[in-house]
């Protein structure tokens, strides 16, 4: 019996999720962390906060979309938007994983991120200036 409630809790925490609405967890965070600013439909906010483009998520490795969830970003000069992305340090290595898994289901991205990988890749992050 405990070897069952033990695997039902690994397998769990591996999946990111708890519900049966596949990526609910991180439609539900990305519309308290991240909607304000990007928009609910990805949409962004003319010149302060830029829409997420499919093409950049993408082309960003899995560790840089950890880093830039964890670290934020201030903008570029050649930015055509003029707010800086907070941090959010305070969000749970589950919490960022189920916001990246959302994300990547969404622009077509056939991999999913996992808690251990992302524990790691956040402490790889706060070690970076």
């Amino acid at each position: 019996m405990k070897w069952k409630i033990a695997s039902l809790g690994v397998c769990l925490f591996l999946s990111c999720t708890l519900s049966s609405e596949p990526f609910k967890e991180g439609r539900i965070l990305y519309e308290v962390h991240c909607s304000n600013c990007h928009g609910l439909k990805f949409e962004g906010f003319e010149q302060l906060y830029p829409p997420l483009d499919p093409d950049r998520i993408k082309s960003l490795s899995r560790e840089e979309m950890v880093c830039l969830l964890i670290k934020g970003r201030a903008p570029e000069k050649k930015d055509d938007f003029k707010s800086a992305m907070p941090g959010f340090e305070k969000l749970s290595e589950v919490q960022i994983c189920n916001i990246l898994n959302y994300l990547g289901n969404h622009f077509g991205s056939d991999t999913q991120y996992h808690p251990m990988e992302v524990k790691a890749m956040i402490t790889s992050c706060k070690d970076q200036k």
